[in-house]
């Protein structure tokens, strides 16, 4: 018992630390070698769990070589377009200036629904605004509505606008975000100062609170009434993230 254990609990730890290596799209955007490898890794990490007459030693020595291909893979893609386009592919056109292109759909077995669909899914409800689509390597499907179609942008307008970037968490559930703080040329005494004003004793009464770089704290109490406050704390040319 204790035997199968170690070995569930290595393979388990082994697996992670593989599937970390190969990098955050693995676990988003699978190309095509990356969804073999992926499904082989757990092959090869479920087998030596499960039979203890496996070498464990050959399973390691199996996950190991898949990760080393795959950077290999991932190098030559990188060095290489012509690699990159034979063993990922190369995205598809569905709809080519409002037309639906039948003989590609065809080839890639990608019926209307799916189409539509998928549409839907980028927030687009009316097929006829659609002005291009296309079907990435990985197998997701990116539309583009028509210049008449798509909303309003700031520049179509000759506006300018301010920068925006991602808010810095300053507190989660209670507990102070340092790093955070130190990101924004903050500390701890500030934001206390910041809080009590907003009838916050302190941190731990905090559920969540973040700063945006245009300098608007969003502060929501951990008590039952969630209490939520959002005021103006910096002005926008103060924000140094």
């Amino acid at each position: 018992m204790l035997t199968v254990f170690f070995r569930t609990t290595l393979l388990f730890a082994l697996t992670v630390l593989v599937i970390r290596a190969m990098g955050k799209r693995q676990l988003a955007q699978l190309q095509p070698f990356e969804v073999v490898i992926t499904l082989m890794i757990a092959e090869l990490a479920a087998v030596p769990m499960g039979d203890v007459g496996i070498s464990l030693f050959s399973g390691v020595v199996s996950i190991l070589t898949l990760l080393f291909l795959h950077s290999l893979i991932t190098i030559f893609s990188f060095r290489s377009e012509r690699f990159r386009a034979f063993i990922c592919g190369k995205p598809s056109v569905l709809i080519r200036k409002g037309k639906i292109q039948l003989g590609e759909l065809e080839r890639l077995c990608f019926d209307l629904n799916d189409l539509i669909e998928g549409i839907r899914s980028q927030g687009i409800l009316n097929i006829a605004d659609v002005d291009t689509a296309l079907l990435e390597t990985n197998g997701t499907l990116t539309a583009f509505q028509s210049a008449a179609s798509r909303p309003v942008t700031p520049t179509d307008l000759n506006l300018t606008t301010d920068y925006e970037g991602i808010p810095l968490i300053l507190v989660l559930d209670g507990a102070v975000q340092r790093e955070a703080l130190r990101l924004g040329g903050f500390d701890e005494s500030w934001l206390q100062k910041t809080l009590a004003p907003l009838g916050f004793e302190g941190p731990k009464d905090v559920l969540l609170c973040s700063l945006d770089t245009q300098g608007r704290i969003y502060v929501q109490s951990r008590k039952k009434d969630g209490r939520l406050c959002v005021r103006q704390v910096l002005k926008p040319e103060q924000v140094r993230w």
